[in-house]
C-alpha cells in the first residue's frame, strides 16, 4: 500500500524536483522545453534524481536498495514523468535493464549489478533488432560457447534506450542456430570489461518524441565474456525476457498517467485564464466535456494501473494477460486524451515557446509509450489468445487474494518472481470479482450493463473458439480483447471504489466519478445533462486548485 513513508517518500521526490514554474529548478517546465528543443539528455533533472536516490527503488532490499513495492516504484516514476517524460523514460530504464538479473540472475550476478546501480550506473536492455522489431525470436545476434570457456557474441541491437550513455547491457542473442523457444539467453555485459573494439555504439536515433533520449544502439564484434555472463539456465533468455516484460509493461501505466496528468494540467493552467468571445472559456460546453472526458479517462487509468502494480504481488502468476492489458489500454486511453486536450489548446498547443510551449513535448512523447514493451497489436494479440481462459464461465466466486488486491490500506505479500508465467489458464481475478454491495443508487444501472457486456462477451469468444483457428488472428479477435480491457478496467474501478469509499476524499466517496468512469467505459456519451457531470468537473478544478499532483480514486 501507499503507507505514509511512501507518502513522504512521493512528496520529497516532487520537492526535490522543484516548482515547475521556477526556471532554475532541476524539474522546471522552461528546463524541460529548452533540453527537447536542443534534443539534449535532460541531465540536469537526471542528476536531481539519482541526487535523491531513485535508482535505489529500483534495487530489491535484499541486495541494499530500497525496492519496497510495484505500487511505490509506480507513484514514484509518475512524479517524473509529469515532470519530463525523456527523463522518466531513461531513468527507468536502469530499471527495465536490471530486471532480467532480479528475476533470474544467480545471486553472484545480483550482487555485482546491485553495487553497480547503486552506485548511479546506468543499465540497457538490448532487446531488439532493426530487422525484425518486435519478432524477437528471429534475432541475429548469436552467442556462441568459446573453445576455452565462455561466449563470444557477434551481432546488432537497435532502438535501445540508454545504449550509450549505460555502463552495463542486458543483450538477447541467439545459443541455436535454429533458435527456437530453448534457443536464445540473455547476457549481462559490463561494457568496461569488453575488449577494446568488440563493443561499438550506433549513432543517436532522431525520434518525434523524447528528443533528448540516449536512443541507438551498438554492435558487438566477437565479443568475449565469461560463462557467469549467461543470466538464468541455458537456453532460458527468452522465458526470462517474456517475464521481464510483464513487469515493465505494468509500469509503463506510471509513463503515460504522469504524462497525462502534466497535459491536464498545463490545459486547465490556459483554459482558466483564457478569455474568448467576451466570456471564460470554461463557459463553453465543447471544453467542459473535453476536459471532463479526459479527467475520468486518468481516474479509470490511475484504477487500472494501480490495482496492477498491487497484482504483481498478489497474483502474479496472472500477468502473462494482466500486463498486456495495462500496456494496451492504458497508453492507448491516454494518447487519445491528451489529442482532446490538444484541442482544447488549439493553435497554442503548436507553440514551441511560452507558458504553453510545453505541451507540444508532451503530446508527442506521451505517442511513444504504446510503442515500447509491446505495441497495442502485440498486447491485443497475447490478450485475446488467452481469453478463454480468462473469461471461464462460473468463475468470480470469493478469492481471499481480493482483499489486499483491492483495499488499499492491505499489506502487500512480497513479490516472488517465480510465481510468473508465460500463459494465464487462470480466471481474471479482477473481472470474475463478484459485484460489491454498498454501491451508489445511481451506479446500479451501469453495473447491471456491465454484467450484460462481460456475459455477452463470454458468449461470443466460446462462439469464435469453436472455429478452427479463428482464435489465432482475426477482426474479431482483436475487437473481443480490446472489449475485455474496457471490462477488466470497469471491474477495477468499481472494486477500488467499493473496497476504499468510507476513506477516500469526499470528493469522490459520494460516486460521481465511478458513474462517469463507466458510462466511459461502456460507450455512453458524457454531457452535462448527467447528474454526475457537474459534481465531477468541480472536483477538477478542486483537483487543480490543490496543485494538480496526485489524481485518481485511490489518491484524493
Amino acid at each position: 500500500m501507499i503507507t505514509s513513508h511512501s507518502a513522504r517518500l512521493i512528496a520529497s521526490l516532487d520537492k526535490q524536483l522543484g516548482d515547475p514554474r521556477d526556471p532554475a529548478a532541476p524539474g522546471s517546465r522552461e528546463r524541460a522545453l529548452h533540453d527537447d528543443e536542443q534534443a539534449a539528455f535532460p541531465q540536469t533533472l537526471y542528476t536531481a534524481l539519482d541526487a535523491w536516490g531513485l535508482h535505489h527503488h529500483y534495487v530489491p532490499r535484499r541486495l541494499g536498495g530500497q525496492f519496497h513495492s510495484f505500487e511505490e516504484l509506480l507513484a514514484l516514476t509518475r512524479v517524473v514523468a509529469q515532470r519530463d517524460l525523456t527523463a522518466a523514460i531513461a531513468h527507468a530504464a536502469v530499471f527495465l535493464g536490471s530486471a532480467p538479473v532480479w528475476l533470474g540472475g544467480s545471486d553472484d550476478q545480483q550482487r555485482r549489478l546491485a553495487r553497480l546501480v547503486l552506485d548511479g550506473g546506468a543499465v540497457a536492455f538490448g532487446l531488439t533488432e532493426e530487422a525484425h522489431g518486435s519478432d524477437i525470436l528471429a534475432s541475429d545476434t548469436h552467442a556462441r560457447l568459446a573453445d576455452d570457456g565462455g561466449f563470444v557474441i557477434d551481432g546488432r541491437k537497435w532502438l535501445i534506450n540508454n545504449a550509450s550513455r549505460s555502463t552495463a547491457a542486458l543483450v538477447f542473442a541467439r545459443t541455436r542456430p535454429e533458435g527456437g523457444p530453448r534457443g536464445f539467453g540473455l547476457f549481462l555485459l559490463d561494457k568496461r570489461a569488453l575488449d577494446p573494439g568488440s563493443f561499438a555504439p550506433l549513432p543517436k536515433l532522431a525520434t518525434h518524441g523524447i528528443r533528448g533520449a540516449d536512443i541507438s544502439g551498438f554492435t558487438l564484434r566477437a565479443a568475449r565474456v565469461p560463462e557467469s555472463a549467461l543470466v538464468g539456465p541455458a537456453g532460458g533468455g527468452l522465458d526470462l525476457a517474456l517475464k521481464t516484460l510483464q513487469v515493465t509493461r505494468t509500469l509503463c501505466a506510471a509513463l503515460a498517467l504522469g504524462s497525462a496528468q502534466s497535459a491536464l494540467k498545463l490545459t486547465l493552467d490556459f483554459a482558466l485564464g483564457r478569455q474568448l468571445y467576451g466570456r471564460s472559456m470554461l463557459t463553453l460546453p465543447a471544453v467542459r466535456l473535453a476536459l471532463v472526458e479526459s479527467f475520468v479517462d486518468l481516474l479509470v487509468c490511475d484504477a487500472v494501473g494501480r490495482v496492477a502494480a498491487r497484482g504483481l504481488h498478489v497474483a502474479p502468476e496472472q500477468f502473462s494477460s494482466w500486463s498486456a492489458v495495462v500496456k494496451y489500454f492504458v497508453p492507448a486511453t491516454l494518447e487519445q486524451a491528451v489529442r482532446r486536450l490538444a484541442g482544447v489548446m488549439g493553435a497554442r498547443h503548436f507553440l514551441r515557446q511560452g507558458p504553453e510551449g510545453l505541451f507540444q513535448k508532451v503530446l508527442r512523447d506521451n505517442a511513444l509509450i504504446g510503442m515500447f514493451d509491446g505495441s497495442a497489436a502485440v498486447n491485443l494479440q497475447s490478450i485475446a489468445a488467452q481469453l478463454p481462459f480468462l473469461l471461464k464461465a462460473g468463475e468470480g466466486g470469493e478469492d481471499p487474494r481480493r482483499a489486499s488486491l483491492f483495499d488499499l490500506s492491505a499489506n502487500l505479500p512480497a513479490f516472488d518472481a517465480s510465481r510468473l508465467a508465460l500463459f494465464d489458464h487462470g480466471a481474471d481475478l479482477v473481472v470474475g470479482a463478484p459485484p460489491p454491495a454498498g454501491m451508489p443508487a445511481s451506479a446500479a444501472p451501469l453495473l447491471a450493463q456491465e454484467a450484460e457486456a462481460l456475459a455477452a462477451l463470454r458468449r461470443e469468444v466460446a462462439a469464435l473458439r469453436d472455429q478452427p483457428g479463428a482464435m489465432k488472428a482475426s477482426a474479431a479477435m482483436f475487437r473481443h480483447a480490446r472489449a475485455y480491457c474496457d471490462r477488466h478496467a470497469a471491474a477495477a474501478c468499481t472494486q477500488l471504489w467499493a473496497a476504499n469509499a468510507p476513506r477516500l476524499d469526499p470528493l469522490v466517496t459520494d460516486g460521481h466519478a465511478l458513474v462517469l468512469a463507466l458510462r466511459r467505459l461502456s460507450g455512453l456519451p458524457l454531457d452535462e445533462g448527467n447528474a454526475s457531470f457537474a459534481p465531477v468537473y468541480e472536483t477538477m478544478l478542486e483537483w487543480h486548485r490543490r496543485g494538480g499532483a496526485a489524481l485518481g480514486f485511490s489518491h484524493f
